[in-house]
């Protein structure tokens, strides 16, 4: 199954910082810490042969617990079968002091989790697995935001994927907001890096849309130093020209050639900036090829691929 750029950017974060999981069980669901989490394997295997392949196995090895995580966007009804084969090799692998947590971003898919491997045979017999469901809706974003620690911005931004409207727009502005709180530089443009990710593609382009406009701009320092070398490429004066024209003939019909000039070069920039923060090599030829796409669509596909591509090739690669 190929999975969706927002799931695998919060799979890939959770797998990089377990300790995640642990403040989130405080904060949304007034838990006590489950243990000291390490990565493990996340084939899961028995020989008959059966095969599965949870997002994220942690082991606690020195209480002999385990804990198996799903991040789950949608429906799928395999999961039936799926979760329960997961959960029995584990508690035969490494005994029953386990548990089981689905993410989900969706109060319905979050019901449905909770009863899709629970099942009734004929004569009343009950078996299955209920696993915990963390829901991470805008609610829950607003939690994370306000009382969690900064590092828990990118989830927050994750919380709203699929959207694009003023509410979801909100929320991302204020997790870029939050990473000023960071101290380390690196892990701030990590984590700016993942929140854009994390948003998803249409809601990325709003926010880049929003980004622009220095009004709008949070105060932080990664984003501040991208200003700065805008400044010192001659770029900045121009785009702040071009939306404020944009903005301007947006009111009136058929006027919309500055401000679209304005925002596409703004994603243009903000691409590079991208490609930079993930330590790719970004020649003359790449600027070249982000600067000649006149199609905004097009940046945002590449835009996409960022988090996850191996090289600045392969973000390009097939147009």
């Amino acid at each position: 199954m190929t999975h969706s750029v927002a799931h695998e950017a919060l799979v890939a974060w959770l797998r990089d910082e377990p300790a995640i999981i642990n403040e989130l069980l405080h904060l949304l669901r007034d838990e006590a810490p489950r243990g000291h989490w390490k990565v493990d394997d996340s084939a899961l295997r028995k020989a008959y042969p059966v095969e599965a392949r949870p997002d994220l196995v942690l082991r606690d090895a020195r209480k002999r617990r385990w804990l198996l995580i799903e991040v789950q966007r949608h429906r799928d009804e395999a999961k039936a079968r799926r979760w329960l084969v997961m959960v029995a090799l584990m508690t035969n692998r490494h005994g029953p002091d386990g548990d089981f947590l689905v993410i989900t971003h969706d109060a319905e898919v979050a019901r449905w989790a909770q009863e899709v491997a629970v099942h009734e045979g004929r004569f009343g017999a009950r078996w299955g697995v209920s696993p915990t469901v963390l829901l991470l809706g805008v609610t829950e974003a607003d939690t994370v935001l306000t009382k969690g620690a900064p590092e828990l911005a990118v989830v927050a931004a994750w919380a709203v994927q699929g959207r694009d409207d003023d509410e979801a727009e909100g929320v991302v502005l204020r997790a870029l907001d939050r990473t000023e709180a960071v101290a380390d530089e690196a892990l701030r443009r990590v984590m700016v890096e993942g929140i854009l990710s994390m948003a998803g593609e249409r809601l990325a382009a709003r926010v880049r849309e929003a980004m622009i406009d220095l009004n709008k701009l949070p105060k932080n320092p990664v984003l501040e130093a991208w200003k700065e070398e805008l400044r010192g490429e001659g770029h900045l004066a121009g785009q702040r020209e071009g939306l404020l024209a944009g903005q301007r003939e947006g009111r009136l019909a058929g006027q919309r050639e500055g401000r679209l000039a304005g925002q596409l070069a703004g994603a243009q920039e903000i691409l590079l900036l991208q490609l930079r923060e993930r330590g790719f090599a970004v020649t003359d030829a790449h600027v070249a090829t982000v600067r000649a796409a006149a199609d905004q669509a097009q940046i945002h596909r590449w835009a996409a691929r960022v988090l996850s591509a191996r090289s600045v090739d392969e973000v390009f690669a097939d147009g």
